[in-house]
Order: structure tokens, then C-alpha cells, then sequence
């Protein structure tokens, strides 16, 4: 789909925590399972623009390291069109 959009905007509404590693406390987890709530809004290549619209993900974060000390292992967008 974002193959055809020339611009886009995301605004975060709303992050709900899943489930962090079972075997770890939170603020040692390894892992996190985030759910994401939004809007965004896209201009199209051949010059058409859609306002807002909303959108949630489903997001698997791991640990990276030092520098990117968190990094989406898994994402996943849902828009309502």
C-alpha cells in the first residue's frame, strides 16, 4: 500500500502494555508486546490527500542494545478506511 504514498503523518494516541518476558521483571524484560492507537493522515503520488484517519498496531519489541537499546521485532498496522 505505501508503495503509491508520496507523504505521511502519524499521530500516537494511545500505547496499552501486553506482556513483558515471563522470567524477568518488568524493568529488566527483554521482550514487550505493545498495542498502538492513532490517526494518520497521507498525501498520494498522484496528488490526492486523505485526512485523518485511524489506525492501530499490534508491535513485538525486543532489546537491541547500547545505542537502540529497544527495536521492533515484529510490527503490525491495521487502518480503518
Amino acid at each position: 500500500m505505501w508503495e503509491s504514498v508520496a507523504e505521511r503523518r502519524h499521530r500516537v494516541e494511545m500505547v496499552f502494555p501486553g506482556v513483558f518476558s515471563a522470567e524477568q521483571t518488568s524493568s529488566e524484560a527483554s521482550e514487550a508486546v505493545l498495542m498502538i492507537v492513532g490517526e494518520v493522515k497521507y498525501r498520494m503520488r498522484d496528488g490526492r490527500k486523505k485526512d485523518w484517519t485511524s489506525w492501530a498496531a499490534y508491535a513485538e519489541l525486543a532489546r537491541g542494545g547500547l545505542i537502540w537499546p529497544w527495536k521492533f521485532r515484529h510490527y503490525e498496522v491495521f487502518l480503518q478506511q
